[in-house]
């Protein structure tokens, strides 16, 4: 269709939300929506049978604006997909945009995508997405590379395989017609499903017009309630549908012949996708780990020599690790990527060759995936040796720090005859400060270098006045070189190690390199010290109810929805009891199949009496007969 030499307002640009539970961000979402500068604006929100008032919402603003129609789903589809396919299939404008209930579109974004869509023609129009970190209060450009100046790329993904960095529907316009006769959709009932359709999309599209205009606010909140399926990775079904989108968007590039471009998406996969695992990784058990391996080695089997010769030597040997079930290998390169270079593996030094991992050497393929020869990691001294530095035990007693470690003997550059002198060195941030403190029990081998040092906290930061942070280290000396070496306590268990001085508490603390550091007591480590945080409790010095009969007709019923929920009751119904016409309320807790002991029993160190009514015994220390128990 030729758009050329047509005025912008004879066009509607259709606007699909999908909406799960959005109650709280969905009002924004559609005012960003309809207060668009261009006017021809239809959008239509998709209620994936919300179980709150997300449905309510959309309601109420299509009956104050005739541009919004609402389309409710009778079952949650398990993913964005099935909703936004909803609204293909729905729309009435000739171009459509995707917008998430919890994102917003900046004022002129839909002018601006249909502006250019009308001038260059394209099947696709691609602004910048802005990455809005709420907690942080930062903006950034979700692949900026992408979108430095305005172009447009004839053959799509086809002639810019680059095009695979940015694989979000989201900050895009598609005429409809395009996605009609080609039958793009998104798969449905799976995270991710971005990825498989903007493959489609990109692969068929005949042009991709690029542009440096934001026209897209990703709103990203890490702590919520209810996380985002961004915000999801420690779920195996996260990683286990990603996996699986990408092997369905595989299965269509080779049905097309398009190989070069596979190899291309799974260079993507290695360098990013996989990167994205490694804070759940390092801190998920053992089932976590298994699990991943399990979906994620056989994918990683069935990439070309050319996917991996895309990319760098750390992802072949991120992916080599994984492929062989050794997380532990792969975790080593985010140390090493993460922690300023920081080298935890056992490199290896073969034939002028130096290889990431010994262990691995003799497995089939282990020295085109481990040879790291030219990141030049064996010709350096002591002195520019990032050496890694574990602590396996790190406790405070009686006024004394006392960490036990190991140092990674990198190379066997130290023999176990070698002389050889360890310092630990506490040092004050501002102003710097040193203390340094001998450092006992060494033993050498060809891998490690063990040790055990006791710190004098009484002497250092008990005498140092408030408001100081510490960091640890420990020196070696060898054959006249020095290397200082950061303490890491990663799976290190230091959140209750507390040192008390003369006023002041201080905590250990990890830092965001995962290195052991000192500082006063933070509210939020109080915090942390319960599992569920510490609530405001306001009712705590009100005087609970005395014990009253049941009214014929209660003036009000509470319906309280209970899911692993045993560290909240005690606060929340205590809460309750202390409310005016509490006597006059019945409670009714309705456990959803709860994995704790929230329909069982009382929270730890919580008082533990049984409900009146009721044949379970609930977590709540019950001062009126008016609570009727759980309903299970």
């Amino acid at each position: 269709m030729n758009y050329q030499h047509v005025e912008p307002t004879a066009y509607t640009v259709t606007v699909v939300v999908g909406a799960y539970n959005a109650s709280a961000t969905l009002d924004r979402a559609l005012r960003s929506a309809l207060g668009q500068t261009h006017q021809r604006v239809e959008v239509v929100v998709v209620d994936d049978a919300s179980t709150d008032g997300t449905l309510a919402v959309a309601q109420q603003h299509a009956l104050r604006d005739p541009r919004v129609r609402v389309i409710a789903r009778p079952q949650n589809s398990g993913g964005v997909g099935a909703p936004r396919n909803n609204g293909i299939e729905a729309a009435s404008g000739q171009f459509v945009m995707f917008l998430d209930a919890d994102d917003e579109l900046p004022h002129k974004a839909c002018e601006v995508l249909l502006a250019s869509a009308l001038t260059t023609g394209a099947d696709i129009t691609a602004g910048r997405a802005l990455r809005v970190n709420l907690a942080k209060d930062e903006i950034t450009v979700w692949q900026p590379q992408l979108y430095g100046t305005d172009r447009t790329v004839a053959g799509g993904l086809r002639a810019m395989p680059e095009l695979f960095d940015d694989p979000i529907a989201a900050a895009k316009l598609y005429r409809l017609d395009f996605l009609l006769n080609n039958g793009i959709r998104f798969p449905e009932s799976v995270y991710f499903e971005d990825t498989y359709f903007s493959t489609v999309a990109g692969y068929c599209a005949r042009s991709i017009t690029l542009l440096a205009a934001p026209v897209y606010r990703w709103i990203w909140e890490r702590e919520t309630d209810a996380p985002s399926i961004t915000n999801r990775r420690g779920e195996l079904r996260s990683i286990r549908d990603r996996v699986l989108v990408h092997q369905w968007a595989d299965a269509f590039l080779a049905q097309n012949g398009a190989h070069e471009l596979m190899a291309h998406k799974a260079a993507k996969f290695l360098s990013h996708d996989l990167r994205l695992y490694t804070p759940e990784l390092r801190t998920g058990d053992d089932g976590y780990r298994q699990g991943f391996v399990q979906f994620v080695a056989p994918y990683l089997r069935s990439f070309t020599p050319e996917a991996y010769d895309l990319c760098g030597p750390l992802e072949r040997v991120r992916a080599f690790g994984l492929m062989h079930g050794r997380v532990d290998v792969a975790l080593s390169v985010s140390d090493y990527t993460q922690r300023r270079s920081v080298l935890s593996s056992d490199l290896v030094e073969r034939d002028e060759k130096v290889y990431w991992s010994g262990s691995l050497l003799g497995r089939p393929h282990a020295e085109r995936f481990l040879d790291v020869t030219d990141l030049d990691l064996a010709g350096q001294t002591l002195s520019d040796a990032r050496l890694f530095n574990q602590a396996t035990r790190a406790e405070i007693r009686d006024g004394e720090l006392h960490v036990t470690g190991y140092i990674r003997n990198q190379f066997g550059r130290i023999g176990p005859k070698d002389k050889l002198e360890l310092t630990a060195v506490l040092r004050r941030r501002s102003p710097k400060t040193d203390h340094t403190f001998a450092v006992s029990g060494v033993e050498v081998d060809d891998e490690y270098i063990r040790y055990h040092t006791t710190v004098d906290l009484d002497e250092t930061v008990g005498e140092s006045g408030s408001g100081a942070t510490w960091n640890l280290f420990v020196q070696i000396r060898h054959a006249g070189q020095r290397a200082t070496t950061t303490v890491c306590v990663r799976g290190v268990d230091v959140g209750q190690e507390r040192y008390r001085g003369d006023g002041e508490t201080y905590e250990i603390y990890e830092t965001v390199s995962g290195n052991l550091a000192l500082r006063p007591e933070t509210s939020e480590q109080q915090a942390g010290l319960d599992p569920r945080g510490t609530p405001w409790l306001w009712w705590a010095d009100s005087r609970a109810p005395e014990p009253a009969a049941p009214p014929e007709r209660y003036a009000l019923s509470l319906v309280v929805h209970c899911h692993n929920d045993e560290y909240n009751l005690y606060e929340f119904l205590n809460s309750l009891a202390a409310q005016a016409d509490f006597t006059r309320t019945q409670v009714i807790l309705v456990d959803d199949g709860s994995g704790d002991s929230t329909p069982a029993g009382s929270p730890p160190s919580r008082p533990t009496t049984r409900t009146s009514q009721s044949s379970h015994r609930c977590p709540w220390a019950c001062a009126s007969p008016s609570t009727t128990g759980c309903s299970t």
